[in-house]
């Protein structure tokens, strides 16, 4: 989290998905995998009490996705983008020898009044 004005505050969050430990493509179809982790970050923002921005997501592909499959991933993350209004305005593809990868980082923007802090738990 960072203060760029008097009034609000800009939230920062990222979640990594990992092919084998996080998710399992025989079960998980990639549009929904892409809502998924595009909702794991929207969450994180909102618990933070802030509204989603914008957001950046690097990939990492083996050579069993195709471009038909990373499309799907991209229209589930663009459903959750356009449903929590936020923007995907960049990231990173690279290869992969074994297992898909999937890191998205997404800000967020808070008033300073609202903004829930993990220190700010109670139990119950």
């Amino acid at each position: 989290m960072y203060q760029p004005s008097e009034h609000s505050v800009q939230l920062v969050t990222t979640d990594a998905f990992v092919e084998g430990v996080h998710f399992d493509l025989t079960y998980t179809s990639l549009k929904h995998l892409g809502w998924k982790a595009m909702a794991a970050n929207l969450s994180d923002i909102a618990a933070m009490g802030g509204e989603p921005r914008y957001a950046v997501i690097s990939l990492a592909l083996p050579s069993k996705i195709t471009i038909e499959l990373v499309e799907q991933l991209y229209d589930g993350i663009a459903a959750a983008c356009k449903a929590y209004s936020c923007l995907l305005v960049g990231g990173d593809t690279v290869a992969s020898l074994a297992n898909m990868f999937i890191s998205i980082t997404l800000t967020g923007e808070a008033r300073k009044e609202h903004v829930v802090y993990r220190n700010g738990a109670k139990v119950g």
